[in-house]
């Protein structure tokens, strides 16, 4: 019996660039001095967004799993954005960002128009 290819995992960055995560995540790059301007300068930044939001090493890791370690980063970063926009907005970043990794493997997901919303905020 054959298995069931899983769905591309790029697909649910559709829309989405470095450019429009640093235009996005403007307070975060100014109130933690990191710079989003490459996908490896997020992703190594992600570790650091992960203690930030309060989100173990694990479901980090189960995510990065799950998703691809570039939307993974890419949600924590969103995540930590809308927090320190607004603290009382997310009251479990943890668990906004694993809610973000379950819409993404169920395909509903819409990254693009979070991070537009961001920009427009």
């Amino acid at each position: 019996m054959q298995s069931q290819q899983p769905k591309r995992l790029e697909t649910n960055l559709d829309g989405v660039s470095i450019g429009l995560i640093q235009s996005a995540c403007s307070k975060l790059q100014e109130e933690t001095g990191l710079q989003l301007s490459t996908w490896p300068a997020l992703c190594e930044a992600a570790d650091q967004l992960r203690v930030l939001i309060g989100l173990s090493q694990p479901a980090f890791n189960e995510a990065i799993k799950r998703q691809g370690r570039y939307l993974a980063a890419a949600c924590i970063a969103v995540v930590a954005e809308k927090a320190l926009r607004d603290p009382e907005q997310i009251s479990s970043p943890g668990g906004y960002f694993r809610a973000m990794i379950d819409r993404a493997a169920d395909g509903k997901l819409h990254l693009n128009k979070s991070l537009h919303g961001l920009v427009a905020g």
